[in-house]
């Protein structure tokens, strides 16, 4: 909408009508017929609808959010690693979590813990299934500290890395996105493609290609918080000469309301093995 002058405005100094060109405001000129007129003003583009994707992109944790509880489960899912959980603060650059791994051939289930105070990184491994644990090795109940020096060869992060601040890495699924829409108030519901998603390994490789050409259209729902942070995230994979149908939910929760992760006391701590290196390099 132009503004209207009064033609008192033509008495105006000339500092004051430059201040007036800065501010933005349109200067009134006089017809060929003495009636005031305002330039012609074309309308400043109005910005573009935020699109689903876009929201989802932004609900990602960056290293400004603080801290926060987090959880992964694949139902379904009865060998190789079928859940997680944890605490991560960004800004600390701090974490702790487990992560649990089946074998279903031994009925064992190893128990990775780890804490990450950067840059120092503490171990323990604990095994289920006392009975069944014949020829294993026995593991420090407590606290190793890892010398990152002989960490050769690990599929699992043992120190803070890029990808820490989202540990489900939520990020890496939301950029193989084929299609979403937000089918209710922060709520939203698409497909993704696994093939393009393979840094996520939220579903493992021999998986993601036993499904064929099911892998390019996993559908997936998601929920934000009312502050635009991701609340859940579930996929549904469908069954494939690997395995049967696996759900999994990923669940990032309590924003700012996780006590800090600290180093174990020393009564917690153990020195290292060798068995525990090999394990992780194996």
């Amino acid at each position: 909408m132009l503004t209207q002058f009064n033609p008192r405005v033509r008495a105006l100094g000339a500092v004051a009508v430059l201040a007036l060109l800065l501010s933005g405001c349109s200067i009134v000129e006089e017809g060929p017929s003495g009636a005031w007129t305002s330039p012609s003003v074309s309308p400043s583009p109005s910005a573009a609808p935020i699109t689903a994707h876009e929201k989802l992109t932004a609900s990602v944790p960056t290293y400004r959010t603080p801290s926060y509880s987090w959880s992964v489960v694949n139902e379904g899912l009865r060998d190789g690693w079928t859940e997680s959980e944890g605490v991560v603060n960004p800004p600390a650059k701090t974490y702790q979590l487990v992560n649990v791994v089946r074998d279903v051939e031994t009925g064992v289930a190893t128990n990775w813990h780890l804490r990450v105070v950067h840059p120092q990184t503490w171990l323990r491994i604990l095994l289920d299934n006392p009975q069944n644990l014949e020829g294993f090795p026995e593991y420090p109940r407590k606290w190793g500290l890892i010398d990152q020096e002989l960490v050769k060869d690990s599929g699992l992060s043992l120190a803070w890395d890029l990808l820490s601040k989202d540990p489900a890495r939520v990020g890496l699924l939301f950029r193989a996105i084929v299609e979403v829409r937000e089918t209710g108030p922060s709520v939203f519901e698409g497909t993704i493609d696994l093939t393009k998603a393979k840094l996520a390994e939220a579903v493992d490789g021999e998986i993601v290609t036993a499904l064929g050409p099911k892998a390019k259209a996993i559908p997936f729902r998601a929920l934000l918080d009312s502050e635009g942070r991701i609340l859940d995230v579930v996929l549904k994979v469908p069954a494939s000469a690997k395995s049967k149908p696996i759900t999994q939910r990923i669940a990032y929760r309590h924003y700012g309301k996780i006590p800090p992760v600290v180093p174990p006391t020393a009564a917690e701590t153990a020195p290292t093995t060798d068995d525990v290196y090999e394990l992780i390099n194996s």
